[in-house]
């Protein structure tokens, strides 16, 4: 990772599709500027963090000393907790004097996603737009949420401050729109810092898969037009072909054929190259490992030991041939995949519809991820199966004109 640590600006801007280690990679290019000397606050804005399980110390929401390296400080911003905070401080002095009815009009204009994602910029705006808070670090590492959520963030300063310039109600979903208008310089000062290539490094991370290179791309050039062009690409966990196994061979392929058909915006970059590694990235000395040596910690398990650990986890697990009886024994209804980023929920939702179509039920899939590739997952021209995408950046904008209009 030489080649990133040497060239780090001020502000390092992680981002990617969820599961690519985007956390992993954020965490060890913080370690590594720390190893060298330098004073790094790491900073997640993800709703679903896991810094404190990677850096292994218990963090919060201001910036906590991370135990085993001696310049690095990390920190959550919880968007959802940030947007709690602020609606208890703007209705919280009014319980017991207003009516009850007023004080329930005044938390529903509170409580939309409007309000979750520009209190969570607005936390995060202070360690990117004001000097004085960040004075004491050399460099500020950000570990953002999967990329659909981070395009949102990123266009936010221009929206808000379109609609302080328009708004004629004198509300918001954020309160009296005179206090939005006073963080205007702030937002102005973030801004002009995300855009400026000296001061920030957007840095892109993916696996060696198609899927992935695709969100990475898509990611660079909407983020080009937002003015980020100083970016650079991590490719995390690329199989080594020297491999006596023959799966892992044939996930060498796998990575082989994604690279040879990258997309052309991804070839352009800067490339960081990360090996995938069978102890995984994870705790201090992994880190270190990566970012400081190229080595692997040493990975001892006896596979029969692991072939009996396995059997063991999924012994009450059903078979998917019953599982999709028992969908279609209920009928009509809707049926939710969710999990964590990366975990296959896509995929899973999408071989459900598609069976479910096969068997000669009328399907509609529907997708609320900005970054869901539903239509590249199961093709086109499946008999008797609907796909259509919830843009939540468009819902989200309906729902603030609801809100206000009311």
């Amino acid at each position: 990772m030489k080649n990133l640590l040497t060239k780090a600006p001020r502000f390092l801007f992680f981002t990617g599709k969820g599961g690519v280690g985007k956390t992993s990679m954020a965490c060890t290019t913080a370690v590594g500027l720390a190893e060298r000397g330098k004073r790094i606050l790491l900073i997640s804005t993800d709703p679903a963090s896991n810094l404190d399980e990677v850096l292994e110390t218990k963090l919060g929401s201001i910036p906590t000393q991370v135990n085993g390296v001696k310049n690095l400080y990390a920190m959550n911003i919880n968007p959802i907790d940030a947007a709690a905070e602020y609606r208890e401080r703007m209705v919280g002095p009014y319980r017991g004097v207003l009516p009850d009815a007023t004080i329930q009009q005044m938390e529903e204009q509170l409580s939309g996603a409007c309000t979750v994602e520009i209190a969570g910029f607005s936390e995060f705006s202070k360690f990117v737009g004001d000097d004085s808070v960040i004075k004491d670090f050399d460099h500020v590492v950000l570990d953002t949420a999967p990329t659909g959520h981070t395009l949102r963030l990123l266009n936010l300063p221009s929206a808000w401050n379109d609609f302080i310039a328009s708004n004629k109600t004198g509300s918001s979903c954020l309160g009296p729109v005179s206090g939005l208008a006073e963080q205007k310089i702030l937002f102005e000062n973030v801004v002009n810092a995300l855009k400026n290539p000296d001061k920030t490094l957007l840095v892109l991370v993916s696996r060696a898969e198609e899927m992935s290179f695709y969100e990475a791309a898509r990611t660079s050039v909407e983020l080009s037009e937002l003015g980020l062009i100083n970016q650079h690409l991590i490719i995390n966990g690329v199989f080594s072909k020297d491999s006596d196994d023959k799966i892992a061979r044939a996930f060498a392929d796998k990575s082989k054929t994604a690279l040879d058909i990258m997309p052309v915006e991804l070839k352009k970059l800067p490339t960081t190259t990360v090996p995938f590694r069978p102890s995984g990235v994870m705790g201090i000395e992994s880190l270190q490992s990566v970012c400081c040596n190229g080595t692997d910690l040493a990975y001892n398990i006896n596979a029969e030991d692991l072939k009996v650990k396995t059997a063991e986890a999924i012994k009450d697990i059903e078979p998917w041939s019953k599982f999709l009886k028992e969908l279609e024994a209920e009928g009509s209804g809707v049926i939710m995949t969710m999990g964590k980023g990366g975990v296959g929920k896509t995929t899973m939702a999408a071989m459900i519809a598609t069976q479910l179509a096969k068997h000669g039920n009328s399907v509609l899939l529907s997708t609320t991820d900005p970054a869901a590739h539903v239509t590249e997952t199961i093709g086109k021209g499946i008999p008797n199966l609907t796909v259509e995408k919830i843009d939540p950046k468009v819902e989200t904008q309906n729902y603030v004109c609801g809100v206000i209009n009311k």
